[in-house]
């Protein structure tokens, strides 16, 4: 009986320390991910500084305009492109998936928009634009009604 005891003892704290590794791993995993979001806008403006500061490029596909100060973007009749910035920006070999998507914002008011990704459960990525600057705000815990 004692042995049993001690095995469930030694068990229990297995597992417990292996949810901190796995906490550990995913904030990692997301701090990585923010990193890769702001290093390939920050590519791609200075792409666009030393291509002499075209209206458009294309790359991969995407075909992806400049804010006055020569942020990436990609619109789709006036509105944020959530989808293609998050191919655009996440990954150059493939695009990291996500697990939803919520573009919040005035759909007239291209400055007020921002595009919300959950990258796992309850933890979000915010990319927006302001003063003709893209932002982008991690590991944000927002709840189901944005």
């Amino acid at each position: 009986m004692f042995w049993l005891s001690a095995g469930l003892v030694i068990v229990a704290l297995l597992l417990m320390k292996g949810r901190q590794v796995y906490e550990q791993a995913e904030q990692t995993r997301l701090s990585v991910l923010v990193q890769t979001l702001q290093s390939s806008a920050a590519g791609l403006r200075q792409r666009w500084e030393l291509s002499g500061k075209p209206a458009r490029q294309q790359l991969d596909g995407i075909a992806y305009g400049f804010t006055r100060l020569g942020w990436p973007v990609v619109r789709r009749d006036g509105v944020l492109d959530c989808e293609k910035i998050w191919v655009l920006l996440s990954s150059r070999q493939q695009p990291v998936p996500y697990q939803d998507l919520i573009v919040q914002g005035d759909d007239n008011k291209r400055q007020n928009q921002t595009c919300f990704y959950e990258i796992n459960d309850k933890k979000w990525v915010a990319l927006f634009y302001e003063s003709e600057t893209m932002r982008i705000n991690g590991f944000l815990t927002l709840g189901v009604n944005l």
